[in-house]
C-alpha cells in the first residue's frame, strides 16, 4: 500500500462516523462487479454501497459487448463526472467515494465540486497536461522497446490486419 493510499483511507475512517454510505467508481473498461469483494468488506462494517456504472454500461459484460449503446460515441468526461453528481445529489447523506484508475480521477473531481465526505482514489488518471516524469518515462521504455522487438519477428500473417473489437 502505497503513502498517499494509506493516507486517503486514514482520512476516509476519521469521516466514517459522518458518513455509512460508501459509492465506487470504476475505471475505462470495468465492469461494476469489479467492486464486489472490496463491497462486501464495507456492507460487513454496515455501510450502504453502491457501484453504478457509468452512463450506457449498465448490464451484463457479455451482453455490453455484443450491443453497445450507440450513445456511448458521444459520452465525455464531464457527463461522467455529471452522472455520479447526479447520483449523489439523489443519496441520503454525502458518501465516502471509492474509485480506481478513470474511477479515482472521478473521485477527485467530485470532491473538488464538494461531494463526498472524503475519497480514496486508487491509481487514478492523470488530470489533463499532467505529463510523467523521466523516471516514469525511462521505466516504460523496455517494454515498448520489447514489444517492438516480438512485433518485428513475427511473421507478417501473425499479425492482426484489423484492429479488435473491444
Amino acid at each position: 500500500m502505497t503513502a498517499n493510499l494509506e493516507t486517503s483511507a486514514a482520512f476516509a475512517a476519521a469521516n466514517a462516523a459522518k458518513s455509512k454510505t460508501a459509492l465506487f467508481i470504476t475505471g475505462a473498461w470495468m465492469h461494476t462487479s469489479s467492486w464486489d469483494k472490496l463491497r462486501s468488506v464495507f456492507e460487513a462494517a454496515g455501510y450502504k454501497t453502491l457501484a453504478p456504472a457509468w452512463p450506457y454500461l449498465e448490464g451484463n459484460p457479455a451482453e455490453l459487448r455484443a450491443h453497445p449503446d450507440k450513445r456511448l460515441g458521444g459520452l465525455t468526461f464531464k457527463k461522467i463526472v455529471d452522472h455520479y453528481a447526479s447520483i449523489i445529489d439523489g443519496l441520503d447523506e454525502q458518501p465516502v467515494i471509492i474509485g480506481h484508475s478513470m474511477g479515482g480521477l472521478i473521485t477527485q473531481l467530485l470532491l473538488d465540486r464538494g461531494y463526498g465526505i472524503a475519497g480514496i482514489a486508487m491509481d487514478p488518471g492523470p488530470i489533463a497536461g499532467a505529463l510523467p516524469g523521466p523516471v516514469s518515462l525511462l521505466a516504460a521504455l523496455p517494454p515498448i522497446f520489447a514489444g517492438q522487438a516480438i512485433a518485428r519477428r513475427l511473421p507478417a500473417r501473425a499479425l492482426p490486419r484489423t484492429s479488435p473489437t473491444l
